[in-house]
C-alpha cells in the first residue's frame, strides 16, 4: 500500500530551548492536529478491513448456497 496511509504521522516539532508558554502551547496544538490525521487514517485503514471482510463473508455465504 502506499500513500497517506501507509506512512507514519510525524509528531509536531518540539519547541526550541527556552520556549516561551505560547510557544508549547501552538506545540500541543500541533500535536492534537497530528494525533487527530494518525486517527483519521487508522479509522481510515479499519474501514478498509471491515469492508473486506464483509465481501468475503458475503462471497463464502453464495459459495456455500451452491
Amino acid at each position: 500500500m502506499q500513500g497517506p496511509l501507509a506512512a507514519d504521522v510525524a509528531a509536531a516539532d518540539l519547541p526550541p530551548v527556552g520556549a516561551t508558554l505560547a510557544d508549547w502551547i501552538a506545540f500541543g496544538d500541533a500535536q492534537t492536529a497530528q494525533l487527530d490525521k494518525s486517527n483519521t487514517f487508522r479509522r481510515a485503514g479499519f474501514d478498509v478491513i471491515r469492508r473486506c471482510e464483509a465481501r468475503d463473508r458475503a462471497l463464502d455465504r453464495q459459495l456455500k448456497a451452491r
